[in-house]
């Protein structure tokens, strides 16, 4: 690889966007030595119109040298503002990049922010990555939780999956679902393939299922929402008595 006077050199004085993105992968061939002040320069020279044109191969290379050390904290919040103002594929490399550079960089406030958006994207893919990312965040706020909530009957498995083991890092026994379901008056967003999940896998002995449906019983639901949650509970009861 040249070294990274030529490279540079090169990115100044070139105006196609598509020979900069050459260099910037060449680049990420080898990323373990480039200076931060090299990359500082690459922001810092870009005409704003062509930074655009290459932000996506940018923030790959950023991942790729985050993955091996710590980026300058500049690029991690160059890439937590990048989010805001671009479109799915560049969101999705971002997001792709921060999974890299989690390693050296450990959630903050800025990352659940982000994340809180992330988890609600149409695009797939990054949507999967995003609850990746947030399933290693060791306390995922409420209002995430409840976003997460109401998306835990998704048609693709993986998301489900995804969802219901952030769910279990937070949420860790039917007690504390009890409590989760009085929050915001989430009961009001149960469904039957929603119940069903929940009670796979929260509920696993008929102890367990008596208590739940008795904190069901005496809680101060509307009968409405407590008949749905409790006709599930019958189902499952005989499930489990035939697993005896």
């Amino acid at each position: 690889m040249e070294n990274f006077d030529e490279i540079y050199k090169k990115l100044l004085d070139s105006n196609d966007p598509e020979k900069i993105n050459d260099l910037i992968i060449s680049l990420s061939k080898n990323p373990k030595d480039i200076p931060s002040d090299f990359l500082k320069s690459i922001l810092k020279n870009l005409d704003s119109n062509t930074l655009e044109k290459v932000k996506i191969n940018f923030i790959f290379l950023l991942g790729e040298i985050g993955k091996i050390k710590k980026i300058d904290d500049k690029f991690y919040t160059y890439l937590i503002d990048s989010y805001f103002d671009s479109d799915r594929w560049i969101r999705d490399e971002i997001v792709e990049a921060l999974i890299k550079i989690s390693y050296f960089y450990p959630p903050n406030e800025n990352l659940v922010d982000l994340l809180s958006f992330a988890i609600i994207e149409d695009y797939l893919p990054l949507k999967k990555k995003a609850l990746d990312l947030l399933n290693v965040i060791e306390k995922v706020p409420l209002d995430i939780l409840n976003k997460l909530f109401k998306n835990l009957d998704a048609p693709d498995s993986i998301i489900e999956d995804k969802i219901i083991s952030i769910f279990k890092n937070n949420i860790r026994n039917e007690r504390e679902l009890m409590d989760f379901l009085n929050y915001s008056k989430n009961y009001k967003e149960l469904n039957r393939s929603i119940i069903r999940t929940l009670l796979i896998n929260y509920v696993h002995s008929i102890n367990n299922l008596t208590e739940f449906r008795s904190a069901v019983q005496n809680s101060n639901w509307n009968e409405k929402f407590k008949n749905i949650l409790i006709n599930e509970i019958e189902i499952y009861e005989k499930i489990l008595l035939k697993r005896l």
